[in-house]
């Protein structure tokens, strides 16, 4: 795993700041007085880069397709009475149709030896150097022209290739009986079909049709769509004239293989003809409202019992507050920033069987979305978890945005809350935290991500299929005691603790912060169902975001989406020293996270979306469920300093996150200014003590801090935000 992807999956604060921003001794600072050139590669560096990359690809597109011919050449045995029985069948039709040109042609070529001998040179060598030279000029000065022009030749190739190996037919030259010379044999210039090495791979029955006047035909109509010029043009319309009179005057092809040479042309422009509209109607689908497939996962994974709500709630001070802080205040603050939400003014419209969910814009009626819930007198703290607990177990209605907004006046005395829900397919964790990020006061600049770019297309499928691999052989998950189908009933429960100790625990032990979340969850959970469990292991889904880090003192774009590869580590539930099984966790995590499985993830999700809605569902319910992995264990970056909420400022934050079929337990904790937020949902039934466990967890984590030595200044302190009303 990279160093970016240690900062915005493993860390709890935001990317480390800047020289300016921290200040003091011990600070890494910038590097100033050197050129830029020196610290970033130049445009041309890039280009050529890039296009070196490229032309690699594309070479390996070629080879390929050689490659094809070659094993059709050696390993497809022909039959020479077939082929000549086709040969006089082709004859015969063209004498009924008067096309018979090729004997008489033939026969005078044969009364003139040196344009015979020109005749058969161009034959092997002219059409082959023509067609790359135009292709390779296409690609370095005509871009836009490129990939018609490569994807046509293409397609007419594997065409020509496949009727040479279904219907192979000897030309007019080698049909016995006939009265033609081989001019090609007499002659065999140096490169020639007729002689040395050229001859030993040549396919001496692929006739029909023929290959050299569909070249010959596609060069003329590239040169004309990419803007030749006349003389140009011209040059490829004479290559043409010249190509169809050597392969009928050489005996080497049938006037009738002529035209078949062009119409094989004329099928390629035809199919990319249909590929590229069919390709435009899809992205323009995909960009008016097609919900991709990482987002339809979610869609589809949710039942009755397995809802998919995420967000999270906040707890607001009122004694700083700027102003009243009420529901209308929230109403305008939505009102003002909702054209900077992605998803909050789009209603997810299902389709049936084959068509897949869309998105659909329509007007957002604040009043059924942002919404007022007073707690019960007294009720502080422990009544908002369960108002919480209660909204988990709600299914989003799918008629209008899948979001709502409820603000809490009444949590404690100069205390508010506010909880936002939204569904799955809106985003993930992180996309959750910078959509709602917007509402947020001051606003972050934008980061500028115009310098990244991702590895090469080829790169990534290499590292998704072997990725793929990888996760199959991982084998199931343990059975534990609470793996079964979900009840429906949520558990909600939240703790507190200063994020510095977590830091200093994860750097002291060499580990990471996810590292330490999964092994206090292993050690809250070996004291209750799983007590006794022995060698077994919770496997956990922890999302690996793909979203790129935000540099110092700017935001992330609120980019909607799913945009997280699932990695399933292994925590040990077996009773064990607490740094025991945090050192355990990492030995275990960390080849997991040096491998391919994030791409092979993400890459199964990605192909799952390309089968209809229908079985698309059934696949992702499948592979969604206790039988890959029993918990869901996230920690996500929050922003490292105080931000207000409308008007008043954010004391904590406490993530929200679903549950898959059969695995009722999903741990979340965020960093937010200086604290360690934890929170806990769980299924009522299945784990019926887990109203304790977000205590445990951060119980576990203080054991391991007084471990590792963190006492004194560094000691923390927990808050239980499930009891105690702060």
């Amino acid at each position: 795993m990279s160093a970016r992807d240690r900062v915005t999956t493993d860390r709890a604060g935001e990317p480390p700041p800047s020289s300016e921003q921290a200040g003091g001794p011990g600070r890494a600072r910038p590097l100033t007085g050197l050129p830029a050139r020196l610290l970033t590669p130049s445009r041309r560096e890039w280009l050529l880069r890039e296009r070196s990359l490229d032309g690699l690809r594309q070479i390996g597109v070629g080879l390929a397709i050689w490659a094809g011919y070659l094993l059709i050449t050696r390993t497809v045995s022909v039959g020479i009475g077939s082929a000549d029985a086709r040969g006089r069948t082709l004859l015969a039709a063209e004498r009924w149709l008067h096309l018979d040109l090729e004997q008489a042609c033939n026969r005078w070529l044969a009364g003139q030896p040196v344009l015979g001998w020109l005749a058969a040179w161009e034959y092997a060598t002219t059409y082959i150097a023509t067609t790359f030279a135009v292709l390779g000029w296409l690609w370095w000065r005509r871009p836009k022209s490129y990939p018609w022009a490569r994807n046509t030749l293409a397609v007419s190739t594997l065409l020509a290739l496949a009727c040479f190996w279904q219907w192979p037919t000897t030309p007019p030259r080698l049909l016995a009986g006939n009265g033609f010379i081989d001019i090609v044999a007499n002659n065999h210039p140096v490169l020639s079909w007729g002689g040395g090495a050229v001859a030993s791979s040549a396919d001496q029955y692929a006739a029909m049709p023929s290959l050299h006047v569909g070249w010959a035909v596609w060069v003329t109509v590239v040169s004309l769509r990419a803007g030749a010029t006349r003389l140009g043009y011209s040059l490829a319309s004479l290559h043409l004239l010249v190509t169809v009179a050597v392969v009928i005057a050489t005996g080497n092809h049938y006037v009738l293989d002529v035209a078949a040479g062009a119409a094989i042309v004329a099928i390629a422009a035809g199919e990319e003809r249909i590929r590229t509209v069919a390709t435009r109607r899809w992205r323009a689908a995909r960009e008016d409202g097609r919900v991709a497939a990482a987002d339809e996962f979610f869609v589809h994974v949710e039942t009755e019992t397995v809802q998919q709500p995420v967000g999270g709630y906040v707890l607001l001070d009122l004694g700083q507050a700027d102003g009243e802080v009420s529901l209308a205040r929230f109403r305008e603050l939505f009102a003002e920033r909702i054209p900077a939400m992605p998803r909050f003014s789009q209603r997810l419209v299902p389709g049936g069987w084959w068509r897949h969910a869309r998105w659909q814009t329509v007007p957002v009626e604040l009043d059924r979305h942002v919404l007022e819930h007073r707690l019960p007198d007294g009720g502080g703290h422990p009544a908002l978890v369960e108002f919480v607990s209660r909204l988990t177990e709600q299914q989003l209605d799918f008629d209008r945005p899948m979001w709502r907004l409820w603000f809490v006046p009444n949590v404690a005395d100069r205390q508010a809350g506010a909880v936002a829900i939204m569904h799955h397919a809106i985003g993930d964790g992180l996309g959750v935290v910078d959509i709602l990020r917007q509402l947020f006061e001051p606003a972050l600049p934008q980061p500028d991500l115009s310098g990244m770019r991702p590895p090469p297309l080829t790169v990534r499928a290499g590292l998704a299929a072997f990725g793929i691999g990888q996760l199959a052989l991982d084998g199931r998950a343990d059975r534990l005691p609470y793996t079964a189908p979900l009840s429906g009933t949520r558990t909600f429960r939240s703790a507190l603790t200063p994020l510095e100790p977590v830091l200093e625990l994860a750097r002291r032990t060499g580990t990471r912060v996810t590292d330490v979340l999964l092994a206090a969850t292993g050690e809250a959970l070996s004291q209750l169902e799983c007590r006794g469990v022995g060698r077994r292991r919770l496997r956990a889904a922890v999302p690996v975001t793909t979203r790129p880090p935000a540099p110092p003192g700017t935001g992330r774009l609120a980019q909607p989406g799913n945009l997280t590869a699932a990695l399933r580590l292994d925590v040990p539930l077996a009773v064990m020293a607490p740094l025991d099984r945090l050192r355990a966790v990492h030995r275990a995590a960390e080849p997991r996270r040096r491998s391919a499985r994030p791409f092979g993830a993400a890459a199964v999700v990605r192909l799952l979306g390309l089968l209809p809605a229908g079985p698309h569902r059934l696949a992702a319910r499948g592979a969604y469920r206790g039988r890959h992995f029993s918990a869901i264990v996230s920690n996500m970056p929050g922003p490292s300093v105080p931000l207000p909420l409308a008007g008043a400022p954010i004391r904590d934050v406490y993530p929200i996150l679903p549950l898959a079929e059969q695995v009722p337990l999903a741990v979340g904790s965020l960093g937010w200014a200086g604290q360690f937020c934890v929170s806990v949902t769980a299924d009522a039934e299945r784990l019926p003590a887990a109203g304790t466990l977000a205590k445990r967890i951060v119980d576990a984590i203080e054991t391991m801090q007084a471990a590792a030595g963190l006492t004194g200044p560094l000691e923390p302190g927990r808050v239980d935000s499930s009891q105690v009303a702060r």
